[in-house]
């Protein structure tokens, strides 16, 4: 709640710069790979070699929510983490092989308090605001994110980044 009245009030501090996301994928992958490792999941993260402007630290808690949902909603299977770029930004996204999140539900799970009813046991549901966080961080960086998902096929979350001026 505190995070959410710090990017409400304008309060949290963005400090943007250019850096090769690369280090910052290899230390998620060891993080969320002792965690899914442990859920019988494979976490594959992919090299990323392109250099992006952005605040490094608020980057990681937007790809650190994803991870941890990504893992916590898969029963099985793999989740991926990866980039690409896209004109002038550089797309990351978290695949998982959760179970997918219904199109009627894709704009209210960026809102405080929202949970989905997705199996799940209690003591693995989240408080519903991570996602919350997410949007407002993206919000104050530039960034733009989203998803698309399949029920019973997984999802895909993403956070376009701007690539670094050359």
């Amino acid at each position: 709640l505190l995070d959410i009245s710090r990017l409400e009030s304008g309060t949290f501090e963005v400090h943007e710069r250019d850096f090769a996301p690369g280090a910052l994928f290899e230390t998620l992958g060891r993080e969320f790979g002792i965690l899914a490792r442990a859920r019988g999941i494979e976490l594959r993260v992919a090299r990323c070699s392109a250099v992006i402007h952005s605040d490094e630290a608020l980057l990681r808690r937007i790809l650190q929510n994803y991870l941890s949902n990504a893992v916590r909603y898969s029963r099985r299977g793999r989740v991926l983490m990866g980039c690409r770029r896209a004109g002038g930004s550089l797309r990351i996204e978290v695949w998982d092989s959760g179970p997918g999140i219904p199109p009627e539900h894709h704009k209210r799970i960026f809102l405080e308090f929202q949970r989905l009813d997705t199996g799940a046991q209690s003591s693995e549901r989240g408080a519903g605001l991570g996602l919350a966080i997410v949007e407002r961080i993206a919000k104050r960086l530039g960034h733009r994110i989203g998803l698309r998902s399949w029920l019973g096929g997984g999802s895909v979350f993403f956070v376009d980044v701007p690539l670094a001026a050359k």
